[in-house]
């Protein structure tokens, strides 16, 4: 039978990573103001325990599984490890119903598409854009998500997955779109001056609301046409402005040299993407196959806000990190606070 032995050893590394945690957290609560002296402090000491002490939990609870030992303890508190081996096949997940979101498909990028999508761009928090084998989106396109979510301030996340090899929706990782924009306007100069070509067609627009008087320039001289759609849709309205000068751009915004983004090889693939974005792409992966120690780990070690759920690398969700950290902690709680003499 296997013996279990921890030494004092064994213990001091674990110790040494708590007190540096929760030495961190210490300075971000003197930085930001969080944890602060009456709320969050509960939660820093149990994540910090939580991962320090998580190697030496699981060879002891490994243990004790395989052993079926069953331990009582005060308060009539009984462990039964015999029994906990025979329901781990069919016990509920880490991550319930509730914590993993499946998020908006934007299947299809014409710009009838798009320009509903700006229309209802506040109704979704999260955009999932689905770049297939490489023919389904334009660069430009994506750019034009991208930016309008900035200018609308929803989505705040945008998915991409896509085709590897001959397997569809593979996982490719997480991005804010402020920093797509950036990304591909420090890649190519013209997104970026058609880009804030775009913004000063709506900040007339804005301005033509408040004075009612809307005064047109040689600068912008579709000013005219796109108040129209502003008065019905408001700032939906730069999907169509950004779109239009990506594909013909007002004269004198690019050098005479470029050419429109959308005159060259304009099709994206996932790979490119992953390239391009780099420095910049949330690649937090939990893999919903996994046994769930491996998923409470994948969560714990998340260095973003989002997680993407995947099975075999085809994506099934978005995973809200502090929110499913809650729940794995809620779940420790209720197994902790089982009624006096049940077997957990």
């Amino acid at each position: 039978m296997n013996s279990l032995s921890i030494s004092w050893r064994d213990l001091v590394a674990p110790a040494i990573i708590f007190v540096v945690i929760v030495a961190l957290f210490g300075g971000l609560s003197t930085q930001a103001g969080w944890p602060s002296a009456t709320e969050g402090w509960s939660l820093v000491v149990a994540i910090a325990a939580a991962v320090a002490f998580a190697p030496v939990v699981a060879r002891a609870l490994n243990f004790l599984q395989q052993s079926r030992a069953s331990i009582e303890g005060p308060f009539g508190l009984k462990l039964n490890f015999a029994s906990a081996v025979e329901r781990s096949e069919t016990k509920v997940g880490w991550l319930s119903v509730g914590t993993v979101q499946q998020g908006t498909l934007l299947p299809e990028s014409g710009r009838g598409q798009l320009e509903q999508a700006a229309i209802d761009a506040k109704k979704h928090r999260e955009l999932v854009i689905d770049l297939e084998d490489g023919s389904a989106w334009y660069l430009t396109r994506l750019f034009a998500v991208a930016a309008t979510a900035v200018q609308l301030g929803s989505p705040t996340l945008l998915v991409l997955v896509g085709q590897k090899g001959t397997r569809a929706k593979q996982a490719g990782g997480s991005i804010a779109p402020g920093d797509l924009v950036r990304a591909i306007s420090q890649r190519d100069s013209r997104y970026a001056k058609l880009w804030r070509h775009t913004q000063e067609y709506i900040e007339q627009l804005h301005a033509a609301r408040i004075s009612q008087k809307l005064v047109a320039r040689p600068s912008h001289p579709k000013l005219q046409q796109y108040s129209y759609l502003y008065e019905e849709i408001g700032d939906a309205v730069v999907m169509r402005v950004l779109v239009e000068q990506l594909i013909l751009p007002d004269p004198g915004v690019l050098s005479p040299t470029d050419q429109p983004p959308e005159a060259g090889p304009p099709w994206v693939t996932l790979s490119d993407l992953q390239q391009w974005l780099g420095p910049w792409l949330g690649s937090d992966l939990v893999e919903m196959g996994a046994p769930a120690k491996e998923q409470v780990a994948a969560i714990l070690n998340a260095k973003g806000d989002v997680a993407l759920a995947v099975r075999d690398g085809t994506f099934e969700g978005i995973i809200d990190v502090g929110r499913a950290g809650r729940h794995i902690l809620s779940q420790l709680a209720e197994r902790a606070g089982a009624a006096p003499g049940e077997a957990i």
